[in-house]
């Protein structure tokens, strides 16, 4: 029976690797054809599933080194300057009815846009939110197949006055 379990453990781990299309590692090779290997006793069987076990357990996934550092509060007053200025032009843009140059405007936000917003629902949630909620209107409009330029005028036009708000809050003069 003990014999039937590890053969049948084998063969799953076989058929798990040949499930999931293998791999061109050399790593994922070596655990796919240990688990493969036929077995000729239920050591040999063991060895085989302990290799692959192992093999799959040593075979994870790369964990990322990149830190995010935390904006400092001029990097801040910057990105609220730097959103001011492209409201302004993606007001420009709309009002003269240049639908591509408010999509491209639009696509230059969102790197200041995610600090502020990440930086403020630290502080005031609800802030943070009524910013974001704009921000994604305006992608959504700007990204339309018939953009809605009146749409986009209005919700531009109301980042100024939130970004204020973000000034206040994060206490960033």
């Amino acid at each position: 029976m003990k014999k039937l379990f590890i053969l049948g453990a084998a063969a799953g781990l076989a058929a798990f690797a040949v499930a999931c299309g293998g791999s061109t590692s050399s790593t994922d090779k070596t655990a796919t054809a240990a688990a493969a290997a036929k077995p000729t006793s239920a050591a040999t069987v063991a060895a085989a599933a302990t290799t692959a076990a192992t093999t799959a357990a040593s075979t994870a996934a790369p964990t990322s080194t990149t830190v995010t550092a935390t904006p400092t509060k001029a990097e801040l007053a910057q990105d609220v300057t730097t959103l001011k200025g492209i409201m302004l032009q993606i007001i420009a843009k709309a009002q003269a009815g240049d639908v591509a140059g408010t999509r491209t405007t639009e696509a230059t936000m969102d790197k200041a846009m995610e600090a502020i917003v990440k930086a403020t629902r630290a502080v005031d949630p609800a802030l943070a939110d009524a910013i974001e909620k704009l921000e994604l209107d305006i992608e959504k409009q700007a990204d339309a197949s018939t953009t809605d330029l009146a749409v986009i005028i209005k919700d531009a036009q109301a980042v100024p006055a939130l970004l204020d708000q973000v000034v206040t809050t994060l206490k960033l003069q």
